[in-house]
């Protein structure tokens, strides 16, 4: 269950020296497994991350459509093997076998899954969850006496801390049992073709491979499974990262998940056009047969999903990761716009959560918009060199890679990144995290502002979240997320509303860089940092309450104007329509004077409100002007 040829090679050594001393061997391995304060922060922390129920309907519907895919890949592999006339290939009917399995399965899952419930002890090894030590939260492993109210208190807490972690390995013994069953039957019915049985006594001999499998059958319908579920075994590559993270506290906490997402990228890279560049692929169709008609639909009718995503993103029913400028990004959000989602109507589900189908058509969509969204001067950009910056874009928008992701952008970039990422990782240790913060989600879908540790924390506390200001957009409307498809508690699958907005949509052709305002006001040493409400009271006015006068050349009448109804009525001008485009052009350059000039009015109507940010501002021009001329205001002002 640890993982990796070291622990083998100890536990040899402790029975090569204890000799028949028993004892000392059941001594010597329980102090090499005994658990230590890393441990028990670990497993706190990682069944916090995974205490979100919607964790856990991503596990189930991963799981459910991996098995229900099978299926037609099984027809296409048969197929395959009508059309090389393959000894020994697949059978159309073993998808019908397949399909039976689903059902007998599905009773032997539920079955395994109460056990697991129950026990907590997965009959397989290979699991999701990935700890350094199993059960660390015990009496027994923090030394206190086994009797006692004492140690069964501190028993009742690990066994209720690990309780995601226990649901998590009862979904996947639900679905390997589904699993095995489906390839069992599979295989039982090629083996019993491939003997020329037909009629009653084919359905005898099926019977009895299916109650007494081969070692060989067995052995292959319990890697299916795993498979399936994504906890088959690493390779020597990912064995090694695994065994590293594990031996790291601190790389736990960056890479709490090594075997899933590898396997999961393993997966969809069989099943893609890049199949030909894994072994794996190679070895099966050199070995022929069975494999190399198996190996072949998988890769076709992935790669035919594939296909089907880039038509659909091409015409705009399935978005990917957007264009790289942020202002962009923020600007095609403003319009219900999502990425990594299907539009259906005028409503975004996302299937970022979706893996591996969500990884399909991310990967598709991706591709599509690095084609689409390159600039002029890479217009030649190939087909291989988009395809990886798709898949860079693609893994490291998944869940369960974030904290890697954020540890790349912390190094490329400290000073923009260190501090936040150092906040965000310490709130995670609040307890049941993702659980509590999902409650606080349901009760207040507004998003909120954090600049610390402590907002951080608030932010995913309900009662407390509403403490803290709303992040807001350029027009300094409060950002609510919109709910999941069916119930939002438990959906992973989250959703927003289409709303064409003219203004928003301008900034997108043009890629015109309008960021939210700075935290700041002013330039290098010449700045004031703004405190939450300062901050939120300044994004406010400049977005929204702020009036500037807008006259219509066309009919010569003055309105005053908010930010977005005074770029509506500019972007209606002959001035603006004549305008050039692009983010070089003068349309462009027309939004940024006007966002500037209201920023500039929302600091100074923000200095009349407060008199001690003003005083402040007022002191820092006295401050430069003293540092550039070595001379005290005051000296300077005399005889003025």
């Amino acid at each position: 269950r640890s993982g990796g040829d070291d622990t083998l090679y100890k536990l040899a050594e402790y029975i090569e020296e204890a000799g028949d001393d028993l004892a000392e061997v059941t001594k010597r391995a329980k102090e090499a497994n005994s658990a230590t304060t890393g441990d028990f922060i670990l497993e706190y922390w990682i069944n916090g991350i995974l205490s979100s129920p919607a964790t856990h309907m991503v596990n189930v519907t991963s799981n459910a459509m991996v098995a229900t895919w099978s299926i037609p890949e099984r027809m296409l592999g048969a197929a395959y093997s009508k059309l090389f006339r393959s000894e020994k290939g697949v059978e159309i009917q073993e998808a019908v076998g397949q399909v039976f399995g689903l059902m007998q399965g599905t009773r032997d899952g539920l079955r395994m899954f109460v056990k697991t419930m129950k026990t907590g002890e997965p009959s397989d090894p290979a699991m999701k969850l990935e700890a350094r030590k199993y059960r660390a939260i015990t009496a027994q492993n923090m030394g206190i006496n086994t009797e006692g109210y004492l140690s069964k208190g501190v028993d009742l807490l690990g066994d209720t801390l690990r309780l995601p972690g226990r649901f998590l390995g009862a979904e996947d013994e639900f679905f390997k049992a589904i699993g095995y069953r489906m390839e069992l039957n599979a295989l039982a019915y090629r083996k019993a073709a491939s003997e020329g049985l037909e009629g009653e006594a084919l359905g005898k001999r099926i019977v009895d491979i299916i109650e007494n499998p081969t070692e060989e059958i067995h052995l292959a319908s319990s890697d299916v499974a795993r498979v399936q579920t994504f906890t088959n075994p690493l390779g020597d590559s990912g064995q090694k990262i695994q065994q590293l993270a594990n031996s790291h506290p601190a790389l736990k906490l960056v890479l709490p998940f090594v075997r899933t997402p590898v396997n999961i990228v393993k997966f969809v890279g069989v099943r893609s056009p890049l199949a030909p560049f894994a072994k794996s692929f190679r070895a099966d169709i050199a070995a022929g047969g069975a494999r190399r008609d198996m190996a072949l639909s998988k890769m076709s009718l992935g790669s035919l999903v594939m296909g089907v995503g880039v038509t659909m993103s091409s015409d705009g029913t399935i978005t990917g990761g957007g264009p790289k400028n942020k202002a962009q990004r923020d600007a095609l959000r403003r319009q219900g716009w999502q990425p990594y989602s299907m539009k259906v109507g005028d409503k975004y589900y996302s299937f970022n959560r979706t893996d591996p189908i969500g990884m399909f058509l991310g990967l598709s969509a991706d591709l599509t918009e690095v084609m689409k969204y390159a600039e002029d001067d890479q217009d030649s950009l190939d087909l291989a060199t988009a395809a990886t910056i798709s898949m860079a874009k693609n893994l490291t928008s998944r869940t369960y890679l974030r904290g890697l992701s954020d540890v790349m952008n912390v190094l490329s970039d400290p000073d923009r990144y260190a501090e936040r990422f150092f906040q965000r990782q310490a709130a995670s240790f609040t307890p049941m995290t993702s659980l509590v913060a999902n409650i606080e989600r349901e009760f207040d879908p507004t998003m909120r502002a954090t600049y610390s540790l402590m907002d951080e924390i608030k932010a995913r506390t309900p009662g407390l979240s509403d403490s803290l200001p709303p992040r807001r957009n350029l027009y300094g409307e409060p950002i609510v997320l919109q709910g999941g498809l069916g119930i939002d508690f438990i959906s992973p699958i989250y959703s927003s509303t289409r709303k064409f907005d003219f203004v928003d949509n301008e900034i997108v052709e043009n890629e015109v860089n309008v960021t939210m305002p700075r935290r700041s006001i002013g330039t290098g040493n010449f700045s004031i940092e703004l405190n939450a409400d300062e901050y939120d009271r300044y994004v406010v006015l400049a977005g929204k309450e702020l009036k500037m006068p807008y006259t219509n050349l066309k009919t010569g009448k003055t309105k005053d104007l908010n930010l977005h109804k005074y770029l509506q009525g500019m972007m209606a001008s002959d001035m603006y329509q004549d305008a050039s485009e692009g983010p070089d052009g003068g349309r462009a350059m027309l939004i940024t004077t006007i966002v500037n000039a209201f920023r500039d009015g929302a600091r100074a109507t923000l200095f009349d409100e407060n008199e001690a940010l003003a005083a402040e501002w007022q002191y820092q021009k006295q401050l430069k002007v003293e540092a550039k001329t070595g001379q005290p205001l005051e000296e300077l002002l005399q005889g003025y």
